[in-house]
C-alpha cells in the first residue's frame, strides 16, 4: 500500500482485476521558488539547493575567514533514534539534546533491505530513483521492482496474488487495504501510523483530507520511532501544513529524521546551515547526505570544493564521490530500473 497515489500503478496495471498493490506519487502542489522532490509521505523536501546562494560561490570567502574544517563524522558510530527521540513536549532541553554534535554528525545507520530482493532502499522514496510501497498485510517495505516483478509474474499465472513476503492475499479495495493498516496500528506498526497519516494527508483511500488527523498520526508513528514520520512533521511544522509554522519544532523532527537516516532530511539541515551562514556546519551535513546517495548533496560538495579553500578537502570530496557511486550500485537492479522507467511514464502520464 501507498496512501499517496488515488490509482496506483498496480491498479492500472494490474492481473486484469483492476486491483494490486499500490506505488506512490504525490499530488501534492510543488514549491515554485525552488526544485523540490515529493518524498512518500506527500512531504516535500528542498533537494536542490536552489532556495539558498550555492555554498562553493562562498567557499573561498569562508577559507579567508580562516574557518576551519572540522568535520568528524567518521568514527563516531551509529546513532539509535531512540536515545534522542522525545517527542511529547520537544522541550529546548530535549532540542538541544537531539542537536547535539555527536549524534548529529555520526554516521549514519544503514538502510533498510526489500525483504524480496535485499537490496538496500533509502528511507526517502525517490532517492537513486528507488521507490517503494508499504505492505499493509506484513507492514514490510517493498521496492518498486519487486512489485512490478511479482504482479509480471501474477499477470501470466505463474503467482497467485499474494503477498510475496507473508503469502496472504492482497487487498482488492481500499476499503480492505484501510481496515488492513488500522489492524496495524493496533500492533504499535509506526509505518502503519505514517501511512495512514499520509492517506488524511493526501485525502485518498475514500479518506476525506484532514491535515489535523495526519498530524495526528504522524506524531504517533514519530514516537513510535518512524523517520518518516519525523521527517513529514519537520516539513508540516516548516511550511505551515496543517499546524503553525514553527522552525524550532521544525529543526527538531529534522534533525532526528536526519539522525535516523532520512536522506532528505540530512540534505534540508544543510540548506538551513547554509541560509544561517553555517557553511562548514552546512558541508557537514551535504557530505553525509551525498555519501548516502544524495544527488543534489553532491553537487553542494562538489560547489565547495571547486571553489577552493580548505571548506572541503580533495580526500573528503574522492572519499565522498566513492562512497556516493557505491550508495548507488548497492541500490541499483535491472528490476528497479524498469519500475523507475514505469514511474516516471505514470508521472507524466498525469
Amino acid at each position: 500500500m501507498s496512501s499517496l497515489d488515488d490509482k496506483s500503478t498496480f491498479d492500472k496495471l494490474g492481473d486484469g482485476s483492476g486491483k494490486g498493490v499500490s506505488v506512490s506519487t504525490s499530488n501534492k502542489k510543488e514549491c515554485t521558488s525552488c526544485e523540490q522532490k515529493n518524498d512518500d509521505d506527500g512531504s516535500s523536501d528542498n533537494t536542490s539547493g536552489s532556495c539558498n546562494s550555492d555554498i562553493g560561490a562562498v567557499a573561498e570567502g569562508v577559507s579567508k575567514a580562516n574557518i576551519s574544517n572540522d568535520d568528524n563524522n567518521t568514527g563516531i558510530g551509529r546513532v539509535d533514534i531512540s536515545s534522542v527521540n522525545n517527542t511529547g513536549s520537544n522541550s529546548s532541553a530535549e532540542y538541544s539534546l537531539a542537536m547535539s554534535d555527536e549524534k548529529l554528525f555520526a554516521d549514519p545507520p544503514p538502510k533498510e533491505d526489500c525483504p524480496i530482493c535485499m537490496l538496500p532502499i533509502p528511507y526517502a522514496s525517490g532517492l537513486c530513483d528507488v521507490r517503494k510501497t508499504y505492505m499493509p498485510c506484513c507492514g514490510k517495505m517493498f521496492c518498486l521492482g519487486c512489485m512490478i516483478a511479482a504482479n509480471g509474474e501474477m499477470r501470466k499465472g505463474n503467482m497467485k496474488r499474494l503477498c510475496a513476503f507473508c503469502r496472504l492475499p492482497l487487498y482488492t479495495s481500499d476499503e480492505e487495504c484501510l481496515k488492513r493498516v488500522k489492524e496495524r496500528t493496533k500492533l504499535n506498526d509506526p509505518d502503519a501510523f505514517h501511512e495512514l497519516g499520509a492517506t488524511y494527508h493526501n485525502g485518498i483511500r475514500g479518506l476525506p483530507k484532514d491535515m489535523s488527523k495526519a498530524i495526528e498520526l504522524w506524531k504517533q508513528a514519530a514516537e513510535l520511532g518512524s523517520v518518516r514520520a519525523h521527517n513529514a512533521l519537520a516539513n508540516a511544522y516548516q511550511h505551515n501544513q496543517g499546524v503553525e509554522e514553527d522552525m524550532e519544532k521544525a529543526m527538531y523532527h529534522m534533525t532526528l529524521a536526519a539522525i535516523g537516516g532520512h536522506e532528505y532530511a540530512r540534505h534540508a539541515l544543510g540548506n538551513v546551515e547554509k541560509e544561517k551562514g553555517n557553511y562548514n556546519r552546512a558541508v557537514k551535513h551535504f557530505l553525509i547526505a551525498a555519501r548516502s546517495g544524495n544527488d543534489a548533496s553532491l553537487k553542494q560538495v562538489g560547489g565547495a570544493y571547486k571553489a577552493g579553500g580548505d571548506i572541503v578537502t580533495k580526500d573528503e570530496y574522492t572519499t565522498t564521490l566513492r562512497a556516493y557511486q557505491n550508495s548507488k550500485d548497492e541500490m541499483k537492479s535491472a528490476q528497479r530500473s524498469e519500475g523507475s522507467e514505469l514511474y516516471s511514464m505514470m508521472k507524466k502520464s498525469r
